[in-house]
């Protein structure tokens, strides 16, 4: 399914402190770039619109599946990404991802851009075990001014804001999908022995994307 309606960001910024200084974007699976798995996945799920949003872009110089571009306010955390993205779509509604979440369920994005292009609401926002996901996310153009206003008065938490704006919610909740965050070394070990992983590598295409 194609998705016209909406652009695809990718937020790929912070200090990876947990990481020992690894970008996430960079880690590998057999072979494969945690960066390069979720683009692929998401061409193949029908968007033909990515776009890595980053608080460093000569990181990815060399970068040839998608755009790459800087926050136009930097030093903001998500809530910045997620300024710079709605400021840069041409369309209406974007699908947000993290990252550290590179093996993504083609069921969880189908369920929530479908929700997304029905619900009135200005964003939507996934449910998990966990608790809300903002940073896999559909949002509307129409939130800009009010995160810019957010970011001028330095509320910089995604979380607080999405509670407050009114959000519709599409909760995976015992639906079998899995979520694989992955902010420490333990998170990437098991991220790489998922099921879900192993089904999404099957399918990627090969690690050409960053030398």
């Amino acid at each position: 399914m194609k998705h016209k309606k909406l652009q695809s960001y990718i937020f790929a910024g912070g200090q990876n402190r947990r990481m020992q200084g690894n970008h996430k974007a960079f880690l590998e699976f057999d072979g494969k770039k945690a960066i390069d798995i979720l683009v692929y996945s998401l061409q193949d799920y029908g968007f033909d619109s990515i776009t890595i949003v980053t608080d460093k872009q000569s990181l990815f110089d060399g970068f040839q599946h998608g755009a790459v571009i800087e926050d136009s306010i930097p030093d903001k955390g998500p809530m910045g990404a997620l300024y710079t993205a709605l400021t840069d779509t041409k369309t209406e509604l974007i699908l947000c991802l993290p990252c550290d979440m590179s093996f993504i369920d083609a069921e969880l994005i189908e369920g929530i851009t479908a929700r997304a292009e029905t619900e009135p609401a200005d964003c939507t926002v996934t449910v998990s075990s966990r608790g809300i996901e903002p940073l896999l996310a559909v949002y509307h153009t129409r939130l800009r001014q009010s995160i810019r206003e957010a970011i001028e008065s330095d509320r910089l938490s995604l979380t607080k804001f999405v509670q407050s704006a009114g959000s519709a919610y599409f909760d995976i909740r015992g639906s079998g999908i899995e979520l694989h965050n992955i902010n420490t070394p333990g998170d990437y070990m098991r991220a790489a022995r998922s099921i879900t992983a192993k089904n999404i590598l099957n399918k990627v295409c090969p690690n050409d994307g960053i030398d």
